[in-house]
């Protein structure tokens, strides 16, 4: 790993070790040599001048965020020389990674540059490719036409909200496989993310049975329209693993769990 790309990475004496040595432990494993001043440093030399040292000959800086480095002297010590490094380097990235904070916390030097969350699965290729200077290797998910998002009713049940990203759609149908059909279940609609301020007047309410995908289904259809303000909600017991929904001559299957 002779010619490696280094990262230098700054963090609070006060956090979990084990932690920060598992992150650095992560990018060596990815080709990344990451100095850690309690094994890199040589003992006997001026902290201050070791640190600057590497931070100078590194490719880019990182710095572990919490609570502890954020009120941290010599770590924004650290992150000032990074920052003057940056200034007069073009193309020298810092990295802020944040574990357990919120954005309001990030230092204004940290906050102009796309930073890295530790609880993002992809956090080692988006670090690696801040190194490499490139964007990072990550898989672009496939989104639904639909937003779903799942809301406790209060009463042991769950609201499923469904909601179109783009789309003006009139009439809507929402459907379930006739398995997990009970007369609990229902469908109502109302503006977007108020699950609890549903409209129980609906114009033109249609409900039945239909083969949808090649599945016995209950459904649910109104004049809508369902649109990125305006939901609709299916109300029941436990969450289905399938709801079908969209245009009647154009569904969606949607796959919960």
């Amino acid at each position: 790993m002779e010619n490696a790309k280094a990262r230098f990475l700054t963090y609070s004496w006060l956090d979990n070790p084990d932690d920060v040595d598992y992150l650095a432990q992560e990018l060596r494993d990815a080709g990344i040599q990451v100095p850690v001043d309690r094994f890199d440093l040589v003992p006997g030399q001026r902290l201050w001048d070791s640190i600057a040292g590497w931070i100078d000959k590194s490719d880019a800086w990182g710095i572990f965020l919490t609570r502890n480095s954020l009120s941290s002297e010599p770590c924004m010590e650290e992150l000032s020389y990074a920052l003057d490094r940056a200034l007069a380097k073009p193309g020298y990235s810092l990295i802020g990674q944040w574990h357990e904070i919120d954005a309001s916390q990030v230092p204004k030097a940290l906050k102009v540059r796309l930073g890295v969350r530790l609880s993002d699965p992809d956090r080692v290729q988006r670090v690696l490719g801040a190194v490499l200077g490139e964007p990072p290797r990550v898989d672009r998910p496939r989104l639904d036409p639909v937003e779903v998002t799942v809301h406790e009713d209060g009463a042991g049940g769950v609201i499923v909200e469904l909601r179109p990203r783009l789309d003006v759609i009139a009439p809507f149908r929402v459907a379930v496989p006739l398995s997990f059909w009970d007369p609990g279940v229902r469908v109502r609609s109302g503006p977007a993310r108020t699950p609890h301020a549903v409209t129980w007047g609906e114009q033109g309410v249609l409900e039945g049975e239909a083969e949808i995908g090649g599945e016995p289904c209950w459904f649910h259809q109104s004049n809508g329209p369902a649109a990125p303000y305006a939901s609709f909600y299916l109300f029941a017991r436990t969450i289905p693993g399938t709801v079908f929904c969209g245009h009647p001559e154009k569904m969606w299957s949607l796959k919960l769990k």
